[in-house]
């Protein structure tokens, strides 16, 4: 029976670490964006995990007032168990208690039963070590979650400093996806150019199978949130990955800490319909489920390329407008940042220019804007 009950504790405590995937798949509810405390979502988040581990119970009466915290207790086996034990305490300036130690070893001495006959202090000295055992297992649990947590939030981190993604297609598009490219990306715009604005630039990264929903959904479990943002990138960061990552932070308890991860999304078909779940980043079970979805009113898939944040190694950006001519700047930098601005003045007169191996045109001059077409790449 007492083996019994340790392994519901430890079943319990299981339960409560992945109370955000398996235990509570159920129990997240959609919630209107004005019930989110205001700021949730705001602000960088703090990597936090808790330390707490469950204390010996056979330590709990031999405490005293300014010991340290300490969870365990002495335990020497063979001839040596039944030796006498005695505890001393130094006082650790440090950390303004003292620290228990005994002849045994760190940590109190055991449990003394030396009052009781010889058969009932056998039988307690092994309910002690059954209930210590079962304490070791739990903390190991909870060790285990708290490692597998700060895990999560370091990468939802580096997720949000390393990567941007976009659907926008640059000069390697025909590159297979997941492969490393240095490309152009040429700056689209309808309505024209105006001054400041970017005309085309370089970036490092891969193209990637991505996905985007269109719509917002919200939900809760307990003190933690889960979000959807609609038109938000999610892509495989990892070739053969499950989910499609977002870059930004999905999943958020409203604590002082706002303990962060971000959950990938998996879209499978179900009954005629679709389902989106957001997967925990730990156990990679869904936590949050959106159902009865369609392509393409609802979500859709796409190709998209995962940007590697990194410095850029060329650009040109629009300078100023004139009467028959615009005026732009060309950055080239070498792969240690050091590099070169050249103002290039480019004429309105239909002819194509070359502009750090690009060919640009003037289509349309106006005071305020400029329709231009640009083609080819820069000499990476």
């Amino acid at each position: 029976m007492k083996q019994l009950a340790l392994f519901k504790s430890f079943l319990t405590v299981i339960c409560i670490l992945l109370l955000t995937s398996a235990c509570g798949t159920m129990t997240v509810l959609d919630i209107a964006e004005s019930d989110v405390p205001e700021g949730l979502w705001e602000g960088d988040s703090e990597i936090y995990v808790s330390n707490f581990q469950l204390s010996d119970p056979s330590i709990q009466n031999k405490r005293k007032s300014g010991d340290c915290p300490t969870r365990v207790a002495s335990r020497p086996t063979g001839p040596a168990a039944k030796a006498y034990c005695a505890e001393t305490r130094t006082y650790d300036s440090s950390r303004s208690c003292n620290v228990v130690s005994s002849t045994f070893g760190a940590g109190y001495c055991p449990a003394d039963y030396s009052y009781q006959n010889s058969a009932n202090a056998q039988s307690m000295r092994e309910i002690d070590a059954i209930r210590s055992a079962g304490t070791a297992a739990q903390n190991a649990v909870l060790a285990w979650g708290q490692n597998m947590s700060l895990q999560a939030q370091k990468t939802a981190l580096e997720i949000i400093q390393k990567y941007k993604l976009s659907s926008e297609m640059g000069s390697s598009v025909t590159e297979e996806n997941n492969i490393e490219v240095n490309e152009t990306l040429i700056v689209k715009s309808v309505m024209g150019y105006s001054a400041s604005d970017l005309v085309a630039r370089t970036r490092e990264g891969y193209y990637a199978e991505c996905m985007i929903p269109h719509f917002s959904k919200v939900g809760k479990l307990s003190t933690s949130y889960y979000r959807i943002q609609e038109d938000q990138l999610a892509c495989k960061l990892k070739k053969g990955k499950k989910g499609f990552t977002p870059t930004y932070i999905n999943m958020r308890t409203d604590s002082k800490q706002k303990t962060s991860y971000i959950g990938s999304l998996r879209a499978k078909e179900k009954n005629d319909a679709y389902e989106i779940c957001m997967l925990d980043p730990m156990m990679s079970l869904c936590s949050y489920k959106i159902q009865d979805l369609l392509i393409p009113e609802d979500f859709e898939y796409l190709r998209g390329f995962v940007e590697v944040n990194k410095p850029v190694r060329s650009s040109i950006t629009l300078d100023e407008i004139g009467a028959d001519l615009i005026t732009v700047k060309l950055i080239i930098n070498d792969e240690d940042g050091v590099g070169s601005l050249q103002t290039i003045n480019l004429p309105f007169d239909g002819n194509y220019h070359d502009v750090g191996d690009l060919k640009m045109r003037i289509d349309e001059l106006d005071m305020d804007s400029v329709k231009l077409s640009v083609e080819g790449s820069f000499n990476l």
